[in-house]
């Protein structure tokens, strides 16, 4: 049950109160507080509404202290008045009086209360802010460059924060044999393409972590089903109930110019064969991660990408994109710009990709996170 304190009075000892409560509802301050109505006692302690006139000393006035609360009038707190000097009943015009301190002090609760709530909506505006922008700078500034290959990738938040990322990971072993991260000439990439379940800070939260896991994966040179089976059994470990990640995972080798790649629940995956000049979609290998810890990762086999073979790598935003009728873009819409510009640079690609959601429908506001990440295979 609700209970009333008293946090200020006059004429009376602090510690004779401090320790009073009074449970909503009850006596007259509770039934004051519960009812919205100002109430008063004379000498026998019967309440009365305040309206009702002439009443004996000793009395007793309790009015509630009323506040806006979503453009309704609430009880937020109470104010007594006793005992009026010289043991007189209270006259109209003082109950109006303490009516006008009830409201007045209502109004500064009110000021004060959309005060600290304004000031937590701009302090967590500002975090969010801050939170943008960890998760952009997250995300490489400048993809490598890679001999024989053309990697593109674009990520768009539906908020503020977004549970989809990206990462291009170029790397090459030193003389020494130790793992150098680079962008300029790298012999190998890993590539990444993350999508948590949701969007907003906890799934963003979620990526990050991911994306962190496969950097020191890179650097400690664990091979791509080691990756994909510690990450899975630690976002296991992390992650509540009823969250996943879907993952893409790619190694390309430039030398031998071939890719690995895996996919934990991920997709779509769109494989355009040049030679052949057909368009696949490639299966998941395995579910999201997170869900069991025990999932089984076997070594992928790199595969020889021919010259102007096109893989593309989308989130479930990109293709759940949605026209003013509700019409879905689709994995129809990925392929039709694939079909029409294959022979283009892969961030030529990914630019046409963008420009047919823009034409497509509204890319101001969505309603879910888009990812893509686009490898082209020169001739």
């Amino acid at each position: 049950r609700e209970t009333l304190r008293i946090v200020k009075a006059i004429g009376v000892d602090a510690d004779a109160i401090a320790n009073v409560r009074l449970a909503v509802g009850d006596a007259v301050a509770g039934r004051a507080f519960a009812s919205g109505r100002a109430m008063m006692t004379g000498g026998d302690g019967t309440p009365r509404p305040a309206q009702d006139g002439v009443y004996e000393s000793d009395a007793f006035v309790s009015m509630p202290i009323l506040a806006s609360n979503h453009a309704r009038q609430v009880s937020v707190g109470v104010l007594n008045i006793t005992n009026r000097y010289g043991d007189r009943p209270f006259e109209e015009w003082e109950l109006e009086f303490i009516d006008l301190l009830g409201g007045i002090a209502g109004s500064i609760i009110d000021d004060a209360t959309w005060r600290d709530a304004r000031e937590s909506i701009l302090k967590f505006e500002r975090d969010l802010q801050v939170a943008r922008r960890i998760q952009q700078n997250t995300l490489p500034g400048r993809l490598p460059t890679l001999a024989g290959f053309d990697v593109a990738a674009w990520s768009e938040p539906a908020e503020e924060t977004g549970g989809d990322s990206y990462d291009v990971i170029g790397f090459r072993a030193n003389a020494d044999g130790v793992i150098e991260l680079t962008a300029d000439e790298p012999t190998h990439a890993m590539l990444l393409l993350a999508d948590a379940t949701g969007h907003g800070i906890g799934p963003a939260l979620s990526v990050t972590q991911v994306r962190a896991m496969v950097r020191m994966a890179v650097r400690l040179r664990a091979d791509l089903s080691s990756v994909v089976r510690h990450l899975n059994e630690q976002l296991a470990a992390d992650l509540p109930r009823g969250r996943f990640i879907t993952a893409w995972f790619g190694e390309i080798d430039a030398a031998r110019g071939t890719l690995a790649a895996f996919s934990a629940g991920q997709g779509p995956v769109l494989h355009y064969d040049a030679r052949r000049a057909v368009i696949r979609s490639v299966p998941a290998d395995a579910a999201p991660l997170g869900i069991v810890p025990d999932l089984e990762i076997p070594p992928p086999a790199p595969r020889r990408l021919g010259p102007g073979d096109v893989i593309a790598v989308l989130s479930d935003g990109v293709v759940e994109a949605m026209n003013a009728d509700g019409a879905e873009f689709g994995v129809g819409g990925i392929e039709s710009v694939i079909r029409a510009h294959h022979d283009e640079s892969g961030g030529d690609i990914l630019r046409r990709l963008q420009d047919r959601l823009g034409d497509f429908g509204d890319c101001d506001r969505h309603a879910d996170d888009r990812t893509a990440l686009i490898v082209k295979r020169h001739g």
